[in-house]
């Protein structure tokens, strides 16, 4: 099926093989059972990782070289993680959160280690000068006395 046709050439067809030859304009096609799941496993191989079986049932043809990458189909479920694999990244996250502090309390300079040093400080709340206060005071007295206005100004 897949050997080159032997013997003499059509003299008035292009590709040369004879109508009696051919089934289908690409050449001859031949019947054959082939179930849909051994299809799509070889084809979406072929694109995925450019290899896929031969048409003659031995070998491979492609990227033969990545072949130990398996079937798309075939490849193995990939395995859950335990309860310690997943609690290690918090623990480390914990130790390095633990090592920031220290060193905070330490009084050595920040690393990176600890991203928010100023979390544990506390806010001080800044007093208003005698001016500030002032000015506020001043903007309330007007705000009252235009409120005043346009209540006079509409009537009761």
């Amino acid at each position: 099926m897949a050997a080159p046709v032997i013997g003499p050439a059509h003299p008035f067809q292009k590709d040369g093989l004879a109508a009696g030859l051919k089934n289908h304009r690409a050449g001859h096609v031949e019947d054959t059972h082939l179930h849909s799941f051994a299809f799509d496993d070889q084809y979406n191989t072929y694109h995925s990782y450019g290899y896929a079986a031969a048409p003659e049932g031995q070998g491979l043809i492609g990227a033969v070289d990545q072949a130990a990458a398996g079937s798309v189909y075939g490849n193995a479920a990939k395995r859950r993680k335990t309860a310690e694999e997943k609690a290690a990244p918090e623990q480390r996250q914990q130790r390095l959160r633990d090592e920031a502090q220290a060193q905070l309390a330490a009084g050595q300079p920040f690393t990176l280690t600890n991203r928010m040093p100023w979390a544990d400080k506390e806010v001080k709340v800044a007093e208003l000068t005698e001016e500030q206060k002032e000015y506020i005071a001043k903007m309330a007295a007007d705000k009252e006395a235009a409120a005043a206005e346009d209540v006079e100004a509409r009537g009761p």
